[in-house]
């Protein structure tokens, strides 16, 4: 009995791999790091929408409402719609502009500001530690992948070497 045969159930890794390529790919397919990743996304876009709530705005408004002769014999659509041309039928319209202009938010703007830049420094942060996470996490797993591999060695040699 001198062969060592690992269960066939066992994954098996790639051995030209190496660390940095194992990090690559981890760090690439990692669904922390795709989800911290889109968190920095969504915070940009708040910081975007924040600075809209605080812009200037123009409102147009025209509408046209139809006003009947006081005696109208037809209250059914056909009748609405041909007694709007008689003679004593017009078009009541109203045209209407509205500007908002902000002048002073007790610098609530500023803060809203410094707040969500905060918001995405925080979300870079974390998908840094996200990311260092993975890396040491691989190195650990590298180091005990060694260990176990020196240890199959061991067993074999002792395998060989027994009576």
């Amino acid at each position: 009995m001198t062969d060592v045969v690992l269960d066939e159930n066992l994954p098996q890794l790639e051995d030209d791999m190496d660390m940095d390529e194992m990090a690559k790919r981890a760090l690439i397919s990692n669904p922390f790091i795709h989800q911290e990743r889109l968190l920095i996304e969504e915070k940009k876009l708040d910081r975007i929408i924040a600075g809209m709530e605080n812009a200037s705005s123009l409102n147009l408004s025209f509408s046209l409402l139809p006003q009947y002769p006081e005696e109208r014999t037809n209250y059914g659509l056909s009748g609405s719609f041909s007694e709007l041309f008689s003679e004593d039928a017009y078009l009541d319209s109203t045209f209407s502009i509205g500007l908002n202009i902000p002048l002073y938010h007790g610098g609530k703007k500023k803060y809203q500001r410094e707040i969500s830049l905060a918001s995405e420094r925080i979300a870079r942060e974390n998908l840094l530690s996200c990311q260092r996470s993975i890396h040491h996490n691989l190195e650990v797993l590298f180091i005990r992948m060694g260990n176990l591999e020196e240890k199959v060695k061991l067993l074999r040699d002792s395998i060989i070497l027994a009576p």
